[in-house]
């Protein structure tokens, strides 16, 4: 029989901000990555989370050569200690040169090194292999149609199971991350390991990963509105003459991207928004959307529920702090200001 997930609030990361981005990695390889490495099923399950750990590794700053160096001044250190009596002037010397060459000089370097510090020493054993390793992942030669906008096939429509489900959402998730968006990388490089993966790992990362859908939309939508208005001019053009009317054709008006919209009136330069429409989805009468069991539909919506739960108490948070912190602006306001980032998180 199918558990409940467990009912919490998870904080949302701002994972532009850079020692957030190292927390949340390192999180996630010791909470969930090493645990689906240590007891994947199968080899090839192992090889996903191995080849996730890898590159998440790399992309927080993580090499050999780092705590290769870090070793190596511990052992200099320990070495030079046991015989400083017996070190002459002109040694002492060298032996100290020797040292400060070996110490990490770099601030990024010492910031990794104690973050790799708060690693137990049972998943430094298990993580080191993979600071060097060379695991690739092989692209499917099947492409993914593209369905356009307005014709999205929900992840519930097409799932057999709960896990089933929460796996395709959170790999769509993933997958559609814009690569400006400073968190794709994260979870682009673990889109395989998902697709494979418990549904703690999963419940940990879809907050995070539709939050960062979401302020990728909302930053498009918020371009895209801004340079239409400034791009207007009431029909002018540069130089006060009137802009003649461009009228696409049918068959380039169907197949462009950048100028079809969507049912929600967002860009169709993105699909159209999968939060809103696979929540939306997932509520709509049993016998019109999916053939799942009672109980497993049950846990859909326990998912979606939460995690508008989780945008809520984000917004009320950051609300909260720009008008009682020591941030705000006018410290006499009653209300703050909605920014892009929650607007786009109330839409939904």
């Amino acid at each position: 029989a199918a558990m409940l997930p467990a009912r919490v609030s998870p904080t949302l990361c701002n994972l532009q901000d850079e020692e957030e981005r190292m927390e949340f990695v390192c999180t996630l390889i010791v909470d969930h990555l090493v645990h689906a490495f240590a007891m994947a099923p199968s080899p090839s399950v192992q090889l996903c989370a191995a080849y996730s750990i890898q590159e998440l590794l790399r992309l927080v700053g993580f090499t050999k050569d780092l705590i290769q160096r870090q070793q190596q001044a511990g052992n200099d250190g320990n070495a030079h200690g046991g015989t400083k009596s017996a070190i002459r002037g002109g040694r002492r010397k060298n032996d100290s040169g020797r040292r400060a060459t070996s110490r990490v000089n770099s601030v990024q370097d010492e910031r990794l090194l104690q973050r790799w510090g708060l690693i137990p020493a049972s998943i430094q054993e298990i993580i080191s292999p993979l600071l060097d390793s060379k695991y690739t992942i092989q692209q499917s030669s099947r492409r993914r149609t593209d369905t356009g906008a307005g014709s999205r096939n929900a992840c519930i429509a097409r799932a057999s199971s709960y896990i089933g489900w929460l796996r395709a959402w959170s790999v769509e998730l993933a997958t559609t991350l814009p690569a400006s968006s400073p968190a794709a990388a994260i979870f682009k490089a673990c889109t395989s390991a998902m697709k494979e993966s418990s549904a703690d790992m999963l419940l940990f990362l879809l907050p995070q990963t539709a939050h960062q859908y979401c302020l990728s939309t909302g930053s498009n939508m918020a371009q895209s509105s801004a340079k239409s208005a400034a791009g207007n001019n009431n029909g002018k053009d540069d130089n006060g003459n009137d802009k003649p009317i461009i009228i696409d054709d049918d068959e380039q008006d169907a197949n462009d991207s950048f100028t079809a919209m969507d049912v929600d009136g967002a860009s169709a330069a993105m699909p159209r928004h999968i939060v809103s429409s696979e929540i939306h989805a997932v509520f709509l009468p049993e016998s019109e959307m999916h053939s799942l069991p009672g109980d497993q539909w049950r846990l859909c919506k326990e998912v979606c529920l939460d995690l508008l739960d989780t945008f809520s108490s984000h917004v009320r948070s950051q609300q909260s702090l720009r008008v009682t912190g020591k941030r705000s602006a006018r410290k006499d306001s009653q209300y703050a200001n909605t920014t892009p980032e929650e607007e786009a998180l109330l839409a939904l």
